[in-house]
């Protein structure tokens, strides 16, 4: 069954017809509104599904675990609107050190975004080289039970995943998240550092390691909160399979 939480009408052919892998393996699929064609593989971007005794570890991609977090602060700690022509480039120059393995292409950005009541930085990226890493080992272990099993597709039995996979696969997850934390908290220190959000500690032109910081807490002076979703994953509960590809 196909759930849509968007108006089907407008689905282009081609992704629509990427759908049909869903009905031919007889599974309940739910599709959201940023659905499109993919066409490195054989269904779209824009949906999630769930399985019991299988799963398609390649399904989401190599930067498994990407995701999009915000931070937020409230607007009366905002003196005043970033200025492109005096900060942007020391900003790009900053961000390369906010992690080791930088922010990406395509899709990816780093943003400060203004609301009514407050100012959000808003990070979209994911797990770069250990995803691209955890997509060729289950590469390889698909290749290795198709020739076993003389079959030609993209799924792993669930008896298949031992917990030493398992456990390396919500690193991987982590270790996303760990990145967009430090992307966040660190575009925060920098906003701090240059006048433009309030703080009680003097200029310290620093990038520092936030991954084990509070979601909920405060900086130099200034109170935060992040939330935090990943659209590129698995997950396994119960024997209940959940697979996301979003965005």
């Amino acid at each position: 069954m196909i759930t849509y939480f968007c108006n089907n009408d407008n689905i282009e052919t081609n992704a629509m017809e990427q759908l049909s892998f869903f009905k031919d393996k007889g599974m309940d699929i739910a599709v959201f509104p940023d659905i499109h064609y993919c066409s490195e593989k054989n269904l779209p971007v824009g949906v999630s599904f769930k399985t019991t005794d299988r799963f398609y570890p390649l399904i989401t991609g190599k930067d498994i675990g990407c995701g999009v977090m915000y931070l937020r602060i409230d607007k009366s700690d905002y003196i005043k609107e970033f200025d492109k022509s005096k900060h942007y480039k020391a900003f790009d120059k900053y961000s390369y050190d906010m992690t080791d393995d930088g922010l990406g292409g395509g899709n990816h950005f780093l943003s400060i975004e203004e609301g009514e009541k407050h100012i959000y930085i808003i990070c979209h990226t994911g797990s770069r080289n250990l995803g691209i890493s955890l997509y060729q080992q289950f590469l390889k272990r698909i290749d290795d039970f198709n020739h076993k099993e003389g079959l030609n597709d993209s799924f792993l039995p669930l008896d298949l995943l031992d917990e030493k996979t398992l456990n390396y696969y919500n690193s991987v997850l982590n270790f996303a998240y760990e990145r967009r934390k430090n992307f966040v908290l660190n575009t925060l220190s920098f906003l701090q550092q240059n006048g433009y959000v309030k703080t009680n500690q003097k200029s310290k032109y620093t990038v520092n390691n936030f991954k084990n910081w509070d979601n909920i807490g405060e900086l130099d002076g200034t109170k935060y909160t992040i939330q935090d979703s990943i659209h590129n994953h698995i997950r396994f509960k119960d024997k209940v399979i959940v697979i996301a590809k979003l965005i």
